[in-house]
Protein backbone atom coordinates (compact mmCIF):
# COMPACT_ATOMS: atom_id res chain seq x y z
CA UNK A 1 0.00 0.00 0.00
CA UNK A 2 1.13 3.21 -1.36
CA UNK A 3 1.86 5.99 1.66
CA UNK A 4 3.64 8.92 2.13
CA UNK A 5 6.64 9.64 4.47
CA UNK A 6 5.50 11.30 8.17
CA UNK A 7 8.29 13.26 9.83
CA UNK A 8 8.95 10.13 11.97
CA UNK A 9 9.84 8.29 8.66
CA UNK A 10 11.94 10.98 7.40
CA UNK A 11 14.05 11.11 11.44
CA UNK A 12 14.46 7.14 10.93
CA UNK A 13 15.66 7.60 6.87
CA UNK A 14 17.97 10.48 8.05
CA UNK A 15 18.84 8.11 10.93
CA UNK A 16 20.31 5.14 8.23
CA UNK A 17 21.17 7.55 5.55
CA UNK A 18 23.06 10.38 7.49
CA UNK A 19 24.57 11.57 3.81
CA UNK A 20 21.17 12.13 2.80
CA UNK A 21 19.82 16.29 2.78
CA UNK A 22 16.14 15.74 3.80
CA UNK A 23 15.64 19.12 4.47
CA UNK A 24 15.77 19.47 0.13
CA UNK A 25 14.96 15.90 -0.40
CA UNK A 26 10.94 15.62 -1.74
CA UNK A 27 10.51 12.03 -1.02
CA UNK A 28 9.04 9.77 -3.57
CA UNK A 29 9.79 6.96 -1.68
CA UNK A 30 6.56 4.82 -0.23
CA UNK A 31 8.90 3.00 2.29
CA UNK A 32 12.22 2.71 4.45
CA UNK A 33 14.10 -0.39 3.48
CA UNK A 34 13.88 -0.88 0.18
CA UNK A 35 15.62 2.21 -0.94
CA UNK A 36 17.96 2.29 1.82
CA UNK A 37 19.09 -1.42 0.43
CA UNK A 38 18.37 -0.69 -2.71
CA UNK A 39 19.43 3.16 -3.54
CA UNK A 40 21.70 3.58 -0.13
CA UNK A 41 23.46 0.11 0.60
CA UNK A 42 26.66 -0.55 -1.07
CA UNK A 43 26.37 -3.93 0.29
CA UNK A 44 24.76 -6.21 2.82
CA UNK A 45 27.17 -5.38 5.19
CA UNK A 46 26.60 -1.57 4.59
CA UNK A 47 23.07 -2.35 5.33
CA UNK A 48 23.27 -4.32 8.14
CA UNK A 49 25.12 -1.31 9.72
CA UNK A 50 22.42 1.33 8.76
CA UNK A 51 20.21 -1.10 10.42
CA UNK A 52 22.25 -1.19 13.57
CA UNK A 53 21.95 2.79 13.91
CA UNK A 54 18.19 2.16 14.94
CA UNK A 55 17.02 1.89 17.92
CA UNK A 56 14.51 -0.42 19.62
CA UNK A 57 11.67 2.04 19.74
CA UNK A 58 12.51 3.00 15.90
CA UNK A 59 12.87 -0.77 14.81
CA UNK A 60 9.62 -1.45 16.72
CA UNK A 61 7.90 0.86 14.73
CA UNK A 62 9.04 -0.51 11.63
CA UNK A 63 8.00 -3.63 12.35
CA UNK A 64 4.65 -2.27 13.28
CA UNK A 65 4.70 -0.60 10.20
CA UNK A 66 5.29 -3.65 8.19
CA UNK A 67 2.37 -5.93 10.07
CA UNK A 68 0.14 -3.07 9.01
CA UNK A 69 0.95 -3.33 5.62
CA UNK A 70 2.66 0.44 5.40
CA UNK A 71 6.10 -1.17 4.76
CA UNK A 72 6.76 -2.90 2.24
CA UNK A 73 9.31 -5.47 1.81
CA UNK A 74 8.39 -7.15 -1.38
CA UNK A 75 11.34 -5.19 -2.93
CA UNK A 76 13.77 -6.43 -0.51
CA UNK A 77 16.69 -9.09 -1.27
CA UNK A 78 16.33 -12.50 0.69
CA UNK A 79 20.09 -11.63 2.34
CA UNK A 80 18.35 -7.77 3.77
CA UNK A 81 15.25 -9.46 4.87
CA UNK A 82 17.76 -12.31 7.08
CA UNK A 83 19.74 -9.35 8.10
CA UNK A 84 16.57 -7.98 9.41
CA UNK A 85 15.21 -10.80 10.68
CA UNK A 86 18.57 -11.08 12.60
CA UNK A 87 17.96 -7.72 13.90
CA UNK A 88 15.02 -8.11 14.88
CA UNK A 89 15.78 -11.41 17.10
CA UNK A 90 18.89 -9.66 18.91
CA UNK A 91 16.96 -6.23 19.36
CA UNK A 92 13.12 -6.89 20.02
CA UNK A 93 12.61 -10.99 20.32
CA UNK A 94 12.67 -13.99 18.49
CA UNK A 95 8.91 -14.08 18.96
CA UNK A 96 8.75 -10.93 16.87
CA UNK A 97 11.05 -11.73 14.36
CA UNK A 98 9.26 -15.38 13.82
CA UNK A 99 6.03 -13.82 13.74
CA UNK A 100 7.24 -11.57 10.41
CA UNK A 101 8.26 -14.88 9.39
CA UNK A 102 4.97 -15.99 9.43
CA UNK A 103 3.48 -12.93 8.27
CA UNK A 104 5.08 -12.46 5.08
CA UNK A 105 5.14 -16.19 4.27
CA UNK A 106 9.07 -16.44 4.39
CA UNK A 107 11.04 -19.42 4.48
CA UNK A 108 14.34 -19.34 5.47
CA UNK A 109 16.84 -21.12 4.91
CA UNK A 110 19.27 -22.66 8.17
Amino acid sequence: MARTLSSRDLEILKKMVPELDTNNFKPGFRSILPPVSKHFSTSASDFRLRLDRLSGPELAYLIDLIFQGEECLTCLADEYLDILLEKIRRDISSEKANDLVEFLGYLQEE
